[in-house]
């Protein structure tokens, strides 16, 4: 016999909204909730493990006609293993990393090319923040990095970004949520997120553990143009202790070519490790401080000519689009925005006891700019950089299709008749943000020591030339 409560029940149950309300009551009840919270411990190193497949269709120019462009087929696989050791506070989300290993093989077309991270580079600080042009940073507490170094080591899915778009308080299994923009963007490693529709859901709580999948379609803006992106992936993590072991990413991204760098068209696979590890000797507080000894650590690049055998050293706001063996274009950024252009091109060396003079040069530029009618000779000045280098400086102001344009030229040599030029191309209106740069990038020259092979040919030749006067 059914007591007078099991038929008030079954009487209830009998009414559809009412038994609807009824059982969605229970499941809420019943719901686990938790707090995602994950963090990098302080106290404890981790050991990272990063696999990384890009594949797709890069876009440049034709080499017959700059104005158009053509498809190459591209392929990149890189591998990272590193060691980190967290140091950052409620304001700061950085880390101190030794790399064991980071490299790649770059196919395009029927080319092959490699990148790896110098022997003087493995400690690397990477730092993330959030809302800026370039929200992941990383510098070298040894050299300057290379720019192949830096697009190395610069990546979506870093594992520093991920907190910031994983944890959410007081969730249960099945609940989505909209990924914060600015975290997107410091996670896919672009600058600013314009538009999303990820959606990040706790898929699964077992034993502690859980599962977090994500996945939408994103429109952000990277250099000067925009991509778009359609990306899913997984992240698994402990709640216990708010830690993750492993990070899933996979992108299929449109990004248009730009004035910085080529367009892509195509996936990218990233897979990612991690496990809390023992101390390793290459973190501890005793390596780190004599690394950092009276250091300021900031974001430094280099770019290195191994045949003219010397190397110009710049900041973020300055990107190499392309380099040869003897010369290199770099650009000038700010905001985002390409502010100036620079060529910088070995020259053969003089005499040492008779170098340019600033006279001559004027006239080497006149040569230059005669076919010109609009430009004008503005200003010529002779400088000493830092380090001693002579330095000849000259102005030009012109047009090009009615925009007012300037010039920089600069002749840069040492005592041993060694030389450099570079040529800087901006708008007039930005000379007084540009002029500063552009000398400071002048006076980062160095000439490196020369080859003892090519110094020994170069003593055999003079000795055979001083016999044969003989």
């Amino acid at each position: 016999m059914l007591t007078a409560n099991h038929v008030n029940m079954k009487s209830l149950l009998a009414t559809p909204m009412v038994a609807v309300l009824f059982l969605t009551a229970i499941s809420t009840a019943t719901a686990q909730s938790v707090d995602i919270d994950l963090a990098f411990d302080k106290s404890k190193q981790t050991r990272i493990v990063s696999e990384y497949l890009h594949e797709g269709d890069v876009v440049v120019p034709k080499a017959s006609d700059s104005t158009k462009t053509q498809p190459l087929p591209m392929r990149v696989q890189a591998q990272m293993d590193f060691f980190q050791r967290y140091t950052g506070n409620g304001s700061e989300n950085q880390a101190i990393r030794y790399y064991r290993e980071a490299k790649s093989s770059i196919k395009v077309d029927d080319g092959t090319t490699a990148a790896a991270l110098e022997n003087g580079n493995r400690h690397i600080v990477t730092r993330v923040v959030s809302g800026s042009a370039r929200p992941i940073q990383v510098a070298s507490l040894g050299d300057a990095l290379q720019q192949s170094e830096l697009d190395l080591l610069r990546n979506p899915g870093d594992p520093l970004t991920v907190p910031a778009l994983f944890n959410r308080d007081n969730v249960s299994k099945g609940d989505q949520w909209d990924a914060p923009k600015d975290a997107l963007a410091s996670f896919l490693a672009v600058d600013h997120v314009l538009k999303s529709d990820v959606k990040l859901v706790l898929k699964s709580i077992e034993n502690g553990q859980a599962k977090i999948y994500f996945s939408g379609k994103v429109r952000a803006n990277v250099d000067d143009v925009k991509t778009d992106i359609e990306m899913s992936g997984l992240v698994a993590t402990n709640l216990n202790d708010g830690s993750f072991s492993s990070v899933r990413l996979a992108i299929r991204e449109q990004r248009k070519q730009g004035q910085l760098a080529p367009g892509f068209y195509g996936r990218t696979k990233i897979e990612t490790r991690l496990a809390s590890v023992k101390p390793v000797k290459q973190l501890s507080t005793p390596v780190i401080k004599r690394l950092t000894a009276g250091k300021k650590v900031q974001q430094r690049l280099k770019w290195v000519s191994e045949v003219g055998r010397f190397e110009v050293l710049y900041d973020p706001s300055w990107r190499l689009i392309a380099s040869e063996k003897e010369a290199a274009i770099l650009r000038f950024l700010s905001e985002g925005e390409s502010m100036a252009q620079c060529s910088i091109v070995r020259l053969a060396s003089r005499p040492a006891d008779n170098p340019l003079t600033l006279e001559k040069f004027k006239k080497e530029v006149a040569t230059i700019v005669e076919a010109d009618k609009a430009a004008r000779l503005q200003s010529a000045e002779q400088l000493k950089s830092r380090s001693g280098l002579n330095i000849l400086e000259i102005q030009v102001s012109g047009e090009v299709e009615d925009v007012p344009l300037n010039w920089m030229y600069f002749h840069v040599s040492n005592n041993q008749g060694r030389c450099v030029t570079f040529v800087f191309t901006h708008e007039q209106e930005l000379a007084s943000e540009v002029r500063p740069a552009a000398r400071k990038l002048v006076g980062n020259l160095t000439f490196l020591l020369q080859k003892k092979a090519k110094q020994k040919s170069q003593a055999r030749r003079s000795t055979e030339s001083s016999r044969q006067v003989r």
